[in-house]
């Protein structure tokens, strides 16, 4: 009998080509669920990451 396990929480790096808008969060989340193959995932904290001339590179996020 297999117990169904709850998903290990993941910090993932997503570059600002692919989410250019921090408040789209249902974009974000549909993409991270095709790109962990995790249909449940849900989006936590969203960390901008910016380079040393202060341009938005990317995002981490934490996935659930």
């Amino acid at each position: 009998d297999m117990q169904h396990q709850s998903p290990v929480p993941a910090t993932v790096f997503v570059g600002a080509e692919v989410f250019d808008n921090q408040q789209d969060t249902s974009r974000l989340r549909d993409h991270l669920r095709a790109l962990s193959g995790r249909e449940n995932a849900e989006v936590g904290a969203i960390q901008k990451v910016v380079d040393k001339e202060g341009r938005t590179v990317g995002y981490k996020v934490d996935i659930r």
